[in-house]
């Protein structure tokens, strides 16, 4: 009869079940893991303006608007659909040594507009594709399939989606 010795759940059984599921939800809870999971990470639409400095004109002209950015290799940045590029603006000493502020034709200053999708949240800041932080001031590298870009973005404004706090600059 030693082969047929039944288990019974305990009290103490019952109670570290408890504890152990209580420390699941706590954590859960704690990383906001299932907001994560079940939120939409593309559902708001806003326009990101960047300031991409001191480029070469032949690049500047090679830039098209309609074509697709991406960021870190793969991940989509937006849609470009504005660019204006303009001489940019050195300063330099004058004749009399006081500095003078001229225009550069050989190097451009270029401002461009994309379209992307992410999430505003509550406090205003925006990340795109619901995971990487983007703010006004932050500098940002991307890339289409014919040209690299380096700018600063110089301000986010949402054009659809949730009702959430209007621009982050």
């Amino acid at each position: 009869m030693a082969g047929n010795k039944k288990t019974r759940f305990n009290i103490i059984d019952v109670l570290i079940i408890i504890l152990i599921l209580g420390a699941i939800v706590g954590i859960l809870r704690r990383y906001n893991i299932v907001e994560r999971l079940v939120r939409d990470s593309n559902r708001d639409e806003v326009r990101i303006t960047v300031l991409i400095t001191q480029v070469n004109p032949t690049l500047a002209e090679s830039i098209k608007n309609g074509e697709d950015f991406y960021i870190d290799g793969d991940r989509s940045f937006g849609r470009l659909t504005e660019h204006e590029a303009n001489n940019s603006s050195v300063v330099k000493p004058g004749e009399d040594g006081k500095l003078e502020e001229s225009e550069d034709p050989s190097v451009k200053d270029v401002t461009a507009v994309f379209t992307a999708k992410g999430v505003i949240d509550k406090d205003g800041s925006f990340k795109l594709a619901g995971s990487r932080f983007l703010a006004a001031g932050k500098t940002v590298t991307v890339q289409s399939m014919h040209v690299q870009l380096e700018g600063i973005i110089l301000s986010i404004e949402q054009t659809s989606g949730n009702p959430s706090p209007e621009k982050t600059s």
